[in-house]
């Protein structure tokens, strides 16, 4: 390897030094990302997307398909209990098991529709 002059050595160090913080800045604060970072984003966007075309759907079908026991139930319990309930009575044609977010969103949306009418949650 070449020897440098030393007249070039705080510049070298100085282009190193500037492109770790280059870096630094530029991924925790500039808004860069790497590959696996934007699909993360890509994935979580298109999940929540698909939660919120859903649960209006996952309403609709829990208030039709609800027994008036199981109405009952759900408006006894709170949070996760919530989520069970929603999950036993609603089912997402081509899935095995309803999605957590998507339940608790349906769970919200009908507690919040409970409300709304008037009726206690």
């Amino acid at each position: 390897m070449p020897k440098m002059p030393p007249q070039a050595t705080p510049a070298f160090w100085g282009a190193v030094v500037g492109a770790i913080g280059l870096a630094i800045v530029g991924f925790n604060f500039g808004g860069w990302h790497t590959a696996s970072g934007t699909a993360d984003i890509a994935s979580n966007a298109a999940d929540a997307a698909v939660v919120k075309a859903l649960t209006p759907i996952c309403v609709e079908t829990f208030q039709a398909k609800a027994t008036p026991e199981q109405w009952a139930s759900f408006k006894a319990k709170a949070g996760y209990d919530r989520n069970d309930i929603v999950t036993k009575v609603v089912t997402i044609p081509g899935e095995h098991s309803m999605d957590y977010s998507l339940a608790s969103a349906c769970a919200d949306a009908l507690t919040k529709s409970l409300a709304k009418s008037g009726q206690k949650s």
